[in-house]
């Protein structure tokens, strides 16, 4: 009865262990899973962090172009007004009087101001095309800012969501490493129980299998002893029976 409740506990802690390495080997699995998931969020935040680092050259490419473009204009502007000045210098040291034999019937001030309108209006005509193109130039460059902020944006929102999910993989890796951890010492416990199992169970077989052997000897030993007695018996029997038949003929 005794050895029949061992070998019961023996196949319940062999259960227990071919349980628990089926259990290691998920965690392990589930281990691998989440290393290759955190590499794959390390790979994509490096990604996102270069292309951060690319929009921020492109809004200050932008931003230098929009500097260029300004100065451009204020430099034509200034251009200009020094074309007009320098304009109504020349013709005023050509004298007023030279003004009239070009322009017969006009008197020389009015000449004077009709080539300084036109030049004007060519000047004032350039000058708005110029702030036009300037205009819609920085406007072009306001969009791509607009674009690039709202890109920024975007990929911060992805940075912060990936350093996220980063940081929960990392606490799910150490969460499954310690249910790891703890599964393999209950492991190496049970298989220590185990072993030690298996040594008393074979300490108490040898113990019930000598004491069996020494049992069969004496049980052996008594049927020898019996069957002797048995023939001395029957030895008995036929000696009294022999006698018995001499005292019958005497």
């Amino acid at each position: 009865m005794e050895l029949s409740e061992r070998e019961v506990d023996l196949a319940r802690l062999s259960r227990v262990l071919r349980e628990n390495q089926d259990t290691i080997t998920d965690l392990r699995d589930i281990l691998s899973e989440k290393e290759f998931l955190i590499q794959q969020m390390k790979i994509s935040l490096e990604s996102a962090v270069r292309s951060a680092a690319s929009q921020d050259a492109l809004r200050l490419a932008a931003l230098r172009e929009k500097d260029t473009l300004i100065s451009a204009v204020q430099g034509a502007l200034c251009s200009s007004n020094q074309d007009v000045e320098a304009l109504a210098d020349s013709l005023l040291s050509q004298g007023l009087d030279d003004l009239g034999g070009v322009l017969p019937g006009v008197s020389p001030t009015e000449a004077l101001l009709t080539q300084l309108k036109e030049k004007g209006s060519l000047v004032s005509q350039s000058l708005t095309d110029s702030q036009k193109q300037s205009i819609q130039h920085q406007k072009n460059i306001q969009d791509l800012l607009n674009a690039l902020n709202e890109s920024q944006t975007l990929l911060q929102d992805q940075l912060q969501h990936c350093k996220q999910r980063l940081q929960a993989g990392a606490e799910e890796k150490n969460k499954v490493r310690e249910a790891l951890r703890l599964c393999e010492a209950e492991l190496r416990a049970e298989r220590q129980r185990y072993m030690c199992d298996i040594q008393l169970a074979h300490g108490e077989m040898a113990k019930l299998q000598g004491t069996a052997r020494e049992r069969d000897r004496t049980t052996q030993k008594l049927l020898q002893e019996a069957q002797s007695r048995d023939h001395t018996i029957k030895r008995l029997q036929e000696t009294l029976s022999q006698g018995g038949v001499m005292r019958d003929m005497l």
